[in-house]
C-alpha cells in the first residue's frame, strides 16, 4: 500500500461518474489465451432468499466511522432489535494487561428505530445506535465495546488519528454491489491481510445493488465483519443508494396519436409522466400509396423497437375501432377513438409498476456516522473531513435527488 506525502493541505475529490463506476463493476477483464480457453461458465451467484441474520438483544453490525475529528474522536454505530433502547458504549485505552476496562469510560447511545414497513425484503424493525467518543488522545489505540449494560459486544481496537500532517494509508473500495457476500468479501479481508495497518477505508458508492433491502446490508456488514468495526470507515452513496421504498401495481393511462399517410403510420403514445415515446408503422396490407385512411393492421414498434406489435383500426360506418396487440398476443383496446380525416387519438389502459419518489437508503443513516459540515440540505451525504493534514471531501453525485 503506498503511503501519501501529506506534508501539504491536499484535498481528495470523490466523484462518482455513474457510467463509469457501472462499468468497472460489469465488465470483465481480458484473461490470458489459457483463460479464454476454459468455456465453462460456473455460477457464485447467490440464492436471492439467502437470510441475513435478524437483529437481536446483542450488538450486531457495528460500523466505525469519523463524525468529528479524527485525532480526538472515534465514531461507531450498531444494531439491535426493537427490545433495546437503553444503550451505552464503552471506550479506554488499550493497554496490554486485561484490567484495561477497569478505566473504561461509558457513554450513553443516541437510538433511532427503523421501522419494517421502510425496509425491502425481510421486514423486520430494528433499533440503530450511535455514540461518538470525544476527548480522544491522538494518534493512541482505544478499545471499545457497544451493548446496553448486560449484553455488550467484544472489545474492538481502534486507533485516532495523528494532529500532525504525517503519513498514512488507506483502501479505496469501488462498487461492492454484486454478489457482496460471495466476492467483496473476498476482497475486503484480503485488503485487510495484506495492509492490516491501514488508516481508513474509502468507499466510493453503491455499497449495495438494491437500496433498502435489508438482506443486502446485511451480507455487506457480514462480508466486512470485524474489518469494518476496527477500521474507520469513509464512504459516499452511489446512485444505487438511491430508490423508492415502496412499489405496487396500478393502471394507468395512455395517450395514442398517430397520422397515417398511405402505408406509412408515424405518431406518439404519450406516458402517464407526460413522456412522449414515437410510434412507426407500416400497414400489412395493400394500401394504394394515394390512401390517407388509418384502417388497417400496422406493424408498429414504439421507442425505435423496444415495443412491437400490431396496431388494429376498423371502422363500420358508424364510428372506428382500435386496438394494440403487442408481440406476446395481449391485446389492448383504444378509448374514446376518434379519427379526424388520417388522424387517430384515443387512450388504452395498462397495469405498471410504481414506486414511491427515490430517496437515499433508510439504512444509510443509522448506520453511518460522518460530519454534518456540507450544504444545507446535503448535510447527510456530502461532508468534509481532514485527517493528517489531508481534508477528504465527500462528493455525492446523487445529491440533487434529494432536493
Amino acid at each position: 500500500m503506498q503511503r501519501f506525502d501529506a506534508s501539504l493541505l491536499v484535498c481528495v475529490l470523490l466523484l462518482l461518474p455513474l457510467g463509469l463506476l457501472a462499468t468497472a463493476c460489469s465488465t470483465p477483464s481480458s484473461g490470458s489465451a489459457a483463460e479464454g480457453a476454459d468455456t465453462t461458465q460456473p455460477t457464485s451467484a447467490e440464492p436471492p432468499q439467502l437470510p441475513s441474520t435478524p437483529p437481536g438483544p446483542y450488538p450486531d453490525r457495528v460500523v466505525l466511522s469519523h463524525a468529528a475529528d479524527p485525532s480526538s474522536s472515534l465514531s461507531v454505530t450498531w444494531r439491535t432489535d426493537s427490545t433495546v433502547t437503553g444503550a451505552k458504549a464503552q471506550v479506554a485505552l488499550a493497554t496490554g494487561g486485561p484490567s484495561f476496562y477497569t478505566q473504561a469510560r461509558t457513554v450513553e447511545a443516541e437510538t433511532q428505530d427503523l421501522h419494517a414497513h421502510k425496509v425491502t425484503g425481510e421486514h423486520v424493525s430494528a433499533n440503530y445506535h450511535s455514540v461518538t467518543f470525544e476527548g480522544l488522545m491522538a494518534d493512541t489505540l482505544y478499545a471499545y465495546r457497544v451493548g446496553d449494560g448486560e449484553r455488550w459486544s467484544e472489545w474492538f481496537h481502534a486507533r485516532t488519528a495523528s494532529q500532525q500532517p504525517e503519513p498514512f494509508s488507506f483502501v479505496y473500495v469501488g462498487d461492492a454491489q454484486n454478489n457482496v457476500r460471495s466476492h467483496w468479501s473476498r476482497l475486503i479481508r484480503q485488503a485487510y491481510t495484506d495492509a492490516p495497518e491501514i488508516d481508513f477505508l474509502l468507499h466510493a458508492g453503491d455499497l449495495v445493488d438494491n437500496a433498502h433491502r435489508n438482506v443486502e446490508w446485511g451480507h455487506w456488514n457480514a462480508a466486512g465483519g470485524f474489518i469494518q468495526s476496527m477500521v474507520p470507515n469513509i464512504a459516499v452513496p452511489g446512485n444505487h443508494e438511491y430508490a423508492g421504498y415502496r412499489s405496487w401495481r396500478a393502471r394507468d393511462t395512455f395517450q395514442v396519436e398517430v397520422e397515417a399517410n398511405g402505408q406509412e403510420m408515424t405518431g406518439t403514445i404519450l406516458e402517464p409522466d407526460g413522456n412522449p415515446e414515437p410510434l412507426e408503422a407500416t400497414n400489412s396490407g395493400a394500401v394504394p400509396s394515394s390512401s390517407r385512411s388509418p384502417t388497417g393492421d400496422w406493424d408498429y414498434n414504439v421507442d425505435n423497437g423496444e415495443y412491437v406489435g400490431t396496431l388494429q383500426i376498423e371502422s363500420d360506418g358508424s364510428g372506428y375501432g382500435a386496438t394494440l396487440v403487442s408481440e406476446d398476443g395481449r391485446a389492448r383496446p383504444l378509448q374514446d377513438v376518434s379519427v379526424d380525416g388520417n388522424t387517430l387519438t384515443g387512450h388504452f389502459l395498462m397495469e405498471v409498476e410504481k414506486e414511491s419518489p427515490e430517496q437515499l437508503s433508510v439504512h444509510w443513516h443509522p448506520q453511518f456516522a460522518f460530519p454534518e459540515n456540507g450544504p444545507e440540505g446535503m448535510e447527510e451525504t456530502v461532508y468534509h473531513l481532514d485527517y493528517q493534514g489531508m481534508r477528504v471531501v465527500g462528493l455525492n453525485s446523487e445529491a440533487a435527488k434529494m432536493d
